[in-house]
């Protein structure tokens, strides 16, 4: 055997978890969700995963890092950021827990960055709201010197710490970003937070702290909100905020007490994901719901039929780019499909599209469970004005596809993507029930 091979296997044994983010970024704007768990194989999941969330915005050779996972061993993300010859960047944190801030002193202590800005929140915004005669000040009042205390340490570093609140905003290259709430201004109330939760009170304090930014680029919108939960959702839907976005991280990895109903409404994204989560795959799989029960969450079923759901622990890297010209498309490294379908608008008589959609492949609800028999591409779904005939078009040629009635087609003339995965299940004889 060759000395080099010998050390290669060698290097293998000793960092099994170098990785690779296999993913290039292109022209325009780039917003890479991390897979933050390294390297694995088919699995549904992975129980020595890293966990937390971490996303890079680039744009035109201007980055900015959204959160750092956490302080941990795993160093993926830095190894991230290697290969893609990140060197001068800068960070964002949405709050200062540690999954989304555990690997800030990491990267800064590494020669290989140039960390030219740290955008912080203003952790003393809360003081103003602490009281000392409550059951829970000590806590929050810990969590605010811990806060100084974390700011004050990347000062020591040299770091150019900048603190940001609402209206701030940040240009990444031709991009921005702009914090459109924080809780300066808010009507968010600890007392009520812990009469409803004591024993979790400490986190979904400081949760509802996180800033939500939204970032814009020539027309396209990402909204990102760290891990606000659902006394911020309300506060931000009562203040009237816009919060419409095209593309949509979901808050606290998709946690039961985030992401409303009424929130995702208004949200109203064409693409959303999942950032990792340390307990996915055991007993509560925060965005699918109880894999036992088979109950899911019923913003992740409503949001099923119009919008493309990946998440990095079961797509690992996820890629949205924002062209030039303002068209948005996904890239993921694993377990993902994409089908082309094509919708006829009956108002007009024309057909609309063609419009691909990306999902998810291997997770459990219902758009991800579908093995395909064959390669779908440019199927579209036909719903004759009587009501009663269904038909995939292939090809330009009419075939009709034996299934139940789909129900009632949209307004404007098009059909929900769930019902089209209805009906290319049938069409390729694959049970509807998996």
């Amino acid at each position: 055997m060759k000395r080099a091979t010998k050390y290669l296997i060698l290097l293998l044994l000793i960092f099994p978890n170098i990785v690779k983010a296999n993913i290039e970024l292109e022209e325009g704007l780039n917003i890479l969700a991390f897979d933050l768990g390294g390297p694995s194989t088919e699995n549904e999941y992975r129980e020595n995963s890293s966990f937390g969330d971490s996303a890079l915005i680039e744009q035109n050779g201007h980055y900015l890092l959204i959160d750092t996972g956490t302080n941990d061993n795993n160093d993926t993300l830095i190894n991230y950021l290697k290969e893609l010859k990140v060197k001068n960047l800068s960070i964002y944190l949405s709050h200062y827990h540690s999954d989304h801030s555990g690997k800030i002193k990491r990267i800064l202590n590494d020669s290989y960055f140039n960390v030219e800005n740290v955008y912080l929140p203003n952790s003393n915004v809360i003081s103003s709201r602490l009281d000392e005669s409550k059951e829970w000040y000590s806590t929050i009042n810990a969590y605010v010197i811990s806060a100084e205390k974390y700011k004050n340490d990347l000062i020591n570093l040299g770091t150019n710490v900048v603190i940001i609140n609402k209206d701030s905003i940040i240009n990444i290259g031709d991009a921005s970003l702009k914090v459109i709430w924080d809780i300066t201004t808010s009507t968010i109330s600890f007392d009520e937070i812990y009469q409803e939760t004591p024993s979790s009170f400490k986190n979904r304090a400081i949760n509802n702290t996180s800033l939500v930014s939204m970032i814009t680029y020539k027309g396209i919108k990402f909204l990102t909100a760290g891990d606000i939960e659902k006394k911020a959702e309300e506060d931000i839907i009562n203040q009237g905020i816009n919060i419409k976005a095209d593309i949509f991280k979901f808050s606290h990895h998709g946690a039961t007490g985030s992401n409303t109903d009424e929130f995702v409404d208004k949200v109203n994204p064409s693409y959303a994901y999942f950032p990792n989560n340390y307990t996915a795959g055991k007993n509560n799989i925060l965005w699918y719901g109880d894999r036992d029960n088979g109950k899911f969450r019923s913003f992740v079923n409503n949001l099923a039929s119009k919008t493309n759901i990946l998440s990095t622990l079961y797509n690992g890297n996820i890629l949205y780019n924002i062209s030039p010209k303002g068209e948005i498309k996904v890239k993921a490294t694993r377990n993902y499909k994409t089908i082309t379908v094509l919708y006829l608008d009956h108002n007009q008589n024309n057909i609309i599209g063609p419009i691909e959609y990306t999902f998810n492949d291997a997770s459990v609800f219902h758009l991800d469970k579908i093995n395909y028999q064959k390669e779908i591409k440019d199927y579209a779904l036909i719903k004759t004005t009587n009501n009663e005939d269904n038909y995939i078009l292939e090809n330009n040629k009419e075939l009709k596809c034996l299934y139940e009635k789909l129900g009632d087609m949209n307004k404007d003339g098009t059909i929900n993507f769930g019902d089209v995965i209805i009906a290319l299940r049938k069409y390729l004889n694959i049970d509807a029930t998996t």
